[in-house]
């Protein structure tokens, strides 16, 4: 279907459509009832993830920072008439992106460390005039080197470029260093560290490339589940497994769909009616063994 691909997701609302995009920076749309012909195609960039929101005509693409020119790295939504947002503009290169239906929202993890939660308008109306998408993003943590002894890291800039630096190396000369948001609230978020981080990220910062990218973050997921719906996990190049709870995103209208999506769930599956329906058959069970032996004693009368 495509030249190494490297990502593919299939829509939720019609199961036959798949969408494909390659190492030949090709996205292609398919339909799964006639794959001798893509439906679409378009030449973009390096894609890394693609995500197809229930609730929106269109594709979200995270991508990696090689062939995107320069102020355009990022998320990009592009919808079926070809329309595009910028979602959630990054200078690194984004690994890995989430999309949740329960609450419209995305979260991305990039090279630099930073997982980011951006709060996504309708986009399924005009989206070619929404603005100010700053406000609707906020950094969840983000993640430094910070170097063993501060002298080495001076002597290395004056010395001037070095050979490859491997993971061994890396490892022993810098620790990592998480700095979470707290996401109990959003107000006043303009003023804190990460969001001052994340926007400087955003266009300023420049990407080493001779670093060790030990910071960075490759894949990122929303849960799935509608009752642990605001929790996100992230992993990264170190092996670390974290988990993150957007709990500002627990709203009184999602709580009552909670709880009354349990309680048909303990109506239908409650432990009370397996117990009694397991009694019921081991009342049978004994009824019968009793009849049996009813018989046999019985028989054995009639025989004498």
């Amino acid at each position: 279907m495509a030249d190494g691909s490297v990502a593919f997701v299939i829509d939720d609302a019609f199961k036959h459509l798949l969408v494909t995009a390659g190492e030949d920076r090709y996205v292609k749309t398919w339909d799964l009832r006639r794959i001798y012909h893509p439906i679409t195609v378009q030449k973009r960039f390096l894609t890394n993830e693609v995500c197809w929101p229930l609730n929106a005509p269109g594709l979200m693409m995270a991508q990696e920072n090689t062939y995107a020119a320069n102020g355009s790295h990022g998320v990009h939504y592009y919808d079926h008439y070809m329309r595009s947002i910028y979602t959630v503009p990054r200078v690194a290169t984004l690994w890995s992106i989430s999309y949740t239906d329960w609450m419209n929202s995305l979260v991305t993890s990039d090279s630099l460390g930073e997982v980011i939660l951006a709060l996504l308008p309708q986009i399924c109306y005009s989206p070619q005039y929404i603005k100010r998408t700053i406000e609707r993003r906020f950094p969840l943590y983000f993640t430094s080197m910070v170097p063993y002894d501060t002298t080495e890291e001076e002597n290395q800039e004056a010395g001037g470029a070095e050979e490859e630096e491997t993971y061994k190396q890396a490892v022993k000369k810098y620790y990592l260093h998480h700095t979470d948001t707290d996401m109990r609230t959003f107000a006043k978020s303009e003023k804190r560290a990460g969001w001052k981080r994340m926007k400087e990220t955003e266009v300023k910062r420049k990407v080493n490339m001779d670093e060790m990218p030990m910071a960075s973050l490759h894949k990122v997921r929303f849960s799935p589940n509608m009752s642990c719906h605001p929790w996100v996990a992230s992993a990264g190049q170190t092996g670390l497994v974290r988990l993150n709870c957007l709990r500002s995103m627990i709203s009184g209208h999602v709580t009552k769909m909670i709880s009354k999506n349990q309680a048909q769930f303990n109506a239908l599956y409650s432990p009370e009616e397996e117990e009694e329906k397991e009694e019921e058959k081991n009342e049978e069970k004994n009824e019968e063994k009793n009849e049996e032996e009813e018989e046999e004693e019985h028989t054995e009368t009639q025989q004498l």
